[in-house]
């Protein structure tokens, strides 16, 4: 979100304050209207910083991702390897 805000101030040459407005798949949806903190944005952006030349490693093919364990591609490639107990299924 930080780019995508840099972007946009860089284009309309103002500050901008975004906002997500989040809808689920669910019957019925729950809704969100998510606001995020200033600092946040920097905070990105410097971690944004830190971790592209490992981003880009990746894309060329040099390097492998660092798995997250939560996202699609994760979910794709992950491999078992051991239990879970119950109880972190209620976290």
């Amino acid at each position: 979100m930080a780019v995508y805000k840099n972007l946009l101030e860089q284009t309309y040459n103002r500050e901008i304050t975004p906002y997500i407005f989040a809808v689920t798949k669910e019957s019925p949806p729950d809704i969100a209207g998510i606001s995020i903190y200033p600092g946040r944005f920097d905070f990105e952006l410097r971690l944004l910083e830190q971790e592209l030349p490992h981003i880009l490693r990746v894309k060329n093919g040099e390097e492998a991702p660092k798995m997250c364990g939560k996202c699609e591609y994760c979910r794709q490639h992950k491999s078992l390897t051991g239990f879970l107990e119950v109880g972190d299924l209620l976290e």
